[in-house]
């Protein structure tokens, strides 16, 4: 038996972290004098600390640990599974991160951070397509490309193309639709078939990162501002280039077309 400093020593855990432990019934001494209050542990006292060091290490909660510790082989395998895609979704979101800062100190290290042609004036057409409505984040659009081409891509007969039904930027419950040209589709679940119609509008193609849009964006908002324009919805983001064409490739070779709906004041 050891003494609750010994335990310490042995275990490499704090006395106050054996005390707070015992308070919420996650290590409880093997026995506790009754004159003095003293704890003392056992092996299997050892071998339990250890489980929660280890644990903790890989991230788990106290709150998480209380449900978890005495759980029979077969529910601590599933916490295992389950922390196991947290960590793989964690790497994935920092490898993201990761990227995204190396594209973002090469875009430091040029004159202009994206490209744009003249901005023109056309008359877009009526418009049939295919489309999957979302009220989400803006990243959630990706699911909705990954949906059209999974569903309906022995139909697609065109590059895919974004609708926005808002001008301003939301961080959550944004209305948009990943949608694609399509011919002699079929009812497909999830998806809708919809008509876009003819409108006066101007027309912008950006070549470079999608991060940069914004650049291209505020040059078509500030043309149609000094040409009395007002600007309607939705908004189009037809992808001429980007990942799914040219399977990731340099961002700064993506090309972008953007069409905003006008009318004169």
């Amino acid at each position: 038996m050891l003494s609750i400093g010994e335990f310490s020593m042995a275990s490499r855990l704090t006395v106050k972290a054996l005390r707070d432990y015992h308070e919420l019934g996650l290590l409880i001494p093997r026995s506790i004098h009754e004159v003095s209050g003293y704890r003392f542990y056992d092996q299997e006292n050892l071998r339990r600390a250890r489980q929660i060091m280890e644990l903790k290490e890989l991230g788990f909660t106290l709150s998480e640990l209380q449900e978890i510790i005495d759980s029979g082989p077969g529910e601590l395998e599933k916490h295992l599974d389950k922390k196991d895609q947290q960590l793989s979704s964690k790497v994935q979101e920092l490898q993201s991160k990761k990227e995204k800062l190396r594209q973002w100190r090469l875009r430091m290290k040029e004159e202009t951070p994206g490209i744009f042609e003249e901005i023109h004036l056309m008359q877009i057409p009526e418009l049939g397509y295919l489309s999957y409505e979302i009220f989400g984040r803006y990243e959630d659009i990706g699911q909705g490309f990954f949906k059209l081409d999974q569903r309906a891509g022995a139909y697609i007969t065109g590059p895919n193309f974004a609708l926005h039904h808002q001008l301003e930027y939301r961080e959550e419950n944004a209305h948009m639709e990943a949608c694609c040209l399509a011919q002699g589709a079929p009812m497909i679940r999830d998806l809708k078939w919809k008509t876009l119609g003819a409108s006066q509008g101007v027309s912008l193609i950006h070549r470079g990162p999608y991060q940069d849009l914004g650049i291209s964006y505020e040059h078509l908002f500030s043309f149609c501002r000094d040409k009395g324009y007002t600007i309607g919805l939705p908004i189009r983001e037809i992808y001429l280039k980007g990942p799914e064409v040219d399977h990731w490739g340099d961002p700064k070779n993506h090309v972008t077309e953007i069409q905003l709906r006008i009318s004169a004041e």
